[in-house]
């Protein structure tokens, strides 16, 4: 196989951040990291400017204004630097509750037959809630319950309700 080699900012294969949004900017930046793996490339400053250099004028311009873009400065800092520009980034990892009820909205309803929709719903709700609870919990097991099961087709919650409450009254 042939070496990696670094795409310039003209190649078609290059990086690209085309619109400001956090997706964009998540899978941008994950990107550029992966070129500076494969590349072999060492160097802060020259890791700040590879970076840079994919970018469109106007943020590349706002990202190399940026005080951690000098020497003095990793390019680890300049990279958190970056994302805290844009705090989504954190929230979306960190999770918000606003988030969680934007997801119960999106999947109101879901019924009992619509299994991949509620498989969906299920890893992203699980994952929601889990990144809620830690390390300081912006919600209780029961609130999360609550909104799980208003979610769901009216006649199906009652039914997950009443499963639940039969297991746990066989348990004690």
């Amino acid at each position: 196989t042939a070496p990696f080699s670094i795409p310039r900012p003209w190649d078609r294969e290059a990086p690209r951040l085309v619109k400001e949004n956090i997706d964009e900017i998540v899978e941008f930046l994950e990107n550029v990291d992966d070129i500076i793996e494969l590349g072999r490339v060492v160097d802060g400053q020259t890791r700040k400017a590879l970076l840079t250099s994919y970018l469109p004028p106007s943020i590349r311009k706002l990202w190399r204004e940026l005080r951690t873009y000098g020497v003095e400065h990793s390019y680890a800092d300049f990279r958190f630097e970056i994302l805290h520009l844009y705090p989504e980034v954190d929230e979306r990892r960190r999770g918000s509750f606003a988030g969680l009820v934007q997801l119960c909205q999106e999947f109101k309803g879901v019924k009992r037959d619509e299994e991949g929709r509620l498989c969906r719903f299920g890893v992203m709700f699980c994952g929601s809630v889990k990144r809620l609870q830690a390390p300081v919990a912006l919600i209780t097991n029961r609130d999360a319950c609550v909104m799980y099961l208003r979610t769901l087709d009216s006649g199906f919650a009652r039914r997950v309700q009443q499963f639940v409450e039969e297991r746990s009254v066989a348990t004690v």
